[in-house]
């Protein structure tokens, strides 16, 4: 048993550390905006807000009103209509009437080879004209200042990308006990300041929600063409980045954008199988040993422990948890009283993952995506 306890306490340890390191650290679009807070109040910098929609009535709303409520901090808001079978592009439309910047473009037909979220992203990238391209999914909203700050630190620091994890509203126990875990493994396992400061694809992260890019880089290189047939989009173009030299960086948001990502656990599962293999380097082992190793198995050893290597490891799991939590904005104490929930989501997840992978396809959208 004491072999066990030092492989589990050994990977607690890990994880703890990285952790640490993301609190400390303060790698929040908030901090980093205030570096530059006298560039950031002059407002030079603008760029194009890109937004591919399908099928989003029941959440465009928020970003649209948070929009209109941005209209002195906006150049250019453009949305691509990625044949909505909804009222998607009514609701839009009501926007347009109110807001000059705001417009929207019919998308294509979907060609072979492409997947439906990258070819409209695409599709957006060529009618911009501006030198920056923030792109957003449709279940964010943004405080007025965020395409400022982002936009400064990418031209201060003279960045291929800036990417943002926003903060996530939850609101049902479905959420707490599902979203949590998208900033519990990141934060876990990516210092996300080294993003910035060390080169190699393996140091790479993003999030497909708030991407903004440098338009001239983007045009050179085309990073949605080049992901045009992925599922996971954002992680591939961060990887591709990193791999060509380019520097990057990567945030969390306590408060300029938000997000309510699912809407039940059942949502949540869903959405989640499609790429949690993508924040292990693509690799479904590794998913499966972080699971393993930091999820149900200190959990389920703790009983069979003596008294104080179970104090120890439980120590190690809250500062943890804790950590990771106050990182991400989230309650901590929920966090930790939902852990072992969690950790069962965890798997679930896993196993949905596995299952997909073996059937080579999933519909999302009421669209077929193959997958690898």
């Amino acid at each position: 048993m004491n072999t066990i306890f030092f492989i589990f306490m050994g990977a607690q340890l890990v994880i703890t550390v990285v952790s640490l390191i993301n609190l400390i650290s303060m790698p929040w679009i908030e901090w980093a905006g205030k570096q530059g807070e006298k560039e950031v109040s002059n407002r030079k910098i603008l760029p194009d807000i890109l937004v591919p929609v399908r099928n989003e009535e029941a959440r465009i709303e928020p970003l649209l009103n948070s929009l209109e409520g941005s209209l002195p901090s906006l150049r250019k808001v453009i949305f691509c209509d990625d044949h909505s079978t909804d009222s998607t592009a009514s609701i839009i439309e009501r926007s347009i009437e109110k807001c000059p910047q705001i417009s929207m473009i019919k998308g294509a037909e979907l060609p072979d080879g492409w997947n439906g979220k990258t070819f409209a992203c695409h599709q957006l990238a060529q009618k911009s004209e501006s030198n920056l391209m923030l792109f957003l999914d449709a279940d964010v909203t943004l405080a007025p200042q965020l395409p400022v700050v982002i936009s400064n630190i990418l031209t201060k620091k003279q960045l291929a990308l800036v990417s943002v994890f926003p903060f996530q509203e939850m609101k049902s126990v479905g959420e707490l006990t599902t979203v949590p875990i998208m900033h519990w493994i990141l934060l876990s396992l990516l210092p996300l300041r080294m993003v910035y400061w060390l080169k190699g694809k393996s140091i790479a992260a993003a999030n497909g929600q708030v991407m903004l890019f440098d338009s001239k880089t983007y045009r050179l290189n085309q990073w949605h063409r080049l992901v045009k047939d992925e599922v996971v989009e954002d992680i591939k173009i961060a990887r591709l980045i990193k791999s060509r030299n380019y520097k990057m960086a990567v945030y969390v948001s306590h408060n300029l954008v938000r997000c309510r990502m699912y809407g039940s656990y059942k949502e949540a599962i869903k959405g989640f199988s499609k790429n949690i293999h993508e924040f292990f380097g693509g690799s479904r082992l590794i998913a499966l040993l972080y699971f393993i190793l930091l999820g149900v198995g200190p959990v389920a050893v703790l009983p069979f422990l003596t008294f104080w290597q179970s104090i120890l490891l439980a120590c190690f799991i809250i500062i943890n948890r804790l950590s990771t939590s106050f990182a991400a904005g989230q309650n901590g104490l929920i966090n930790l009283l939902l852990h072992p929930l969690q950790v069962l989501a965890m798997g679930h997840i896993l196993i949905v993952n596995f299952i997909e992978k073996t059937k080579k396809r999933i519909q999302w959208k009421d669209r077929n995506i193959d997958l690898d």
